[in-house]
């Protein structure tokens, strides 16, 4: 077991890596948006304050150029989040918070098109980010979806059937409920009851319209958020749904159940390659044979559920679902019978599918 070690340790290690990686670039991200665009924006909202009070001092007299002059402006402005009818408020679309909010909707893929690029350096910088940080973040969102399986499906469902004596089939579908239930619950209904208190103009259906179109990676652009009615926690408010754009996200990066809610199958990679045993130790001229891997991952399991000390190897043991062709077999309801000497459950105790 002790072999097996160093290399769990560099699956954490890569991990880790991984993720701060991952976070250095949206911080790079941020403050490379925040300092191309912000320039621009603050010299544009000096000249459209220029343009306006030009406007207003002329009262009737009103030049059709100049009037066309400053409509275009206004409009050009306004197709790049920089809006007139505030006054040129300090409300920024590139500072930091903002900057974030904008790189969260480029590597999600979402989009929302309400802050783009308008100088030539910040499109090319947009476009070599994209190419590196979406494929890092689907691959930090796949890593992060890898490791929650085990908790949030597999243990409770091996729980319940052990310690209740329900049939797999029920579990799974109780399990699907459940996780149904409260991922309507965390990712839409709430989030839309959060929205319409704190955005203008926001009903409840446009609000779970736009969890919608966020969480499926749409991003259409006619419903952003950071326009509450709290302008002194805007930039908090950007911030945090920044933060929440990649959870959203993940939930499409795997199926929750694997595609299957009538049962599950137990199944390891760390345990598929067994070393095989000599023909000594299997006696003599007697053939090889390897130990079926998920007769070893039950035994594993259900000593961490009765509590038995186990190595960190045997904790890290991964599950997928894949059908539930050992569900018959009367001694997986018996936790007494899973010892050394179960036998292999239906086809995967043959060699062809170790």
């Amino acid at each position: 077991m002790a072999e097996h070690r160093p290399r769990c340790d560099l699956k954490a290690c890569y991990f880790l890596k991984l993720t701060l990686c991952f976070l250095v670039y949206v911080l790079f991200g941020m403050v490379v948006f925040s300092a191309i665009e912000q320039p621009w924006e603050v010299q544009m909202r000096k000249e459209l304050v220029e343009m306006k009070s030009t406007f207003l001092q002329q009262h009737g007299c009103i030049p059709e150029p100049e009037l066309d002059a400053l409509l275009h402006r206004v409009i050009t402005a306004s197709n790049y989040g920089v809006s007139a009818l505030r006054n040129a408020s300090d409300d920024r679309n590139w500072d930091l918070a903002s900057s974030l909010f904008f790189v969260s909707t480029v590597l999600t893929t979402i989009g929302y098109g309400h802050s783009v690029p308008f100088t030539s350096g910040g499109k090319a910088f947009c476009m070599l980010y994209s190419v590196l940080g979406i494929p890092i973040t689907l691959l930090l969102l796949t890593s992060v979806v890898q490791h929650l399986m085990f908790y949030v499906h597999w243990v409770p469902i091996t729980y319940i059937h052990t310690h209740w004596r329900l049939a797999m089939p029920v579990v799974a579908r109780i399990h699907a409920l459940v996780i149904g239930s409260v991922v309507a619950g965390c990712f839409f209904l709430i989030p839309a009851a959060a929205f319409t208190a704190l955005e203008e103009d926001w009903d409840y259906v446009s609000s779970l319209y736009f969890c919608f179109v966020s969480l499926s990676t749409i991003g259409l652009g006619d419903y952003v958020p950071g326009n509450s009615r709290y302008p002194s926690l805007r930039n908090l408010y950007k911030v945090g749904i920044a933060l929440m754009v990649p959870p959203l996200t993940s939930l499409t990066t795997e199926p929750i159940c694997g595609g299957d809610l009538l049962g599950c199958k137990l199944a390891s990679r760390t345990t598929t390659n067994m070393p095989k045993q000599t023909p000594q130790q299997a006696g003599g001229g007697q053939r090889e044979h390897r130990q079926p891997a998920d007769n070893k991952v039950l035994r594993t399991q259900v000593r961490i559920l009765k509590g038995e000390a186990v190595s960190s190897l045997e904790r890290g043991v991964e599950v997928q679902y894949r059908g539930a062709q050992f569900r018959s077999d009367p001694k997986f309801n018996s936790i007494e019978g899973l010892d050394d000497s179960v036998p292999g459950m239906g086809a995967t105790s043959s060699e062809g599918d170790l």
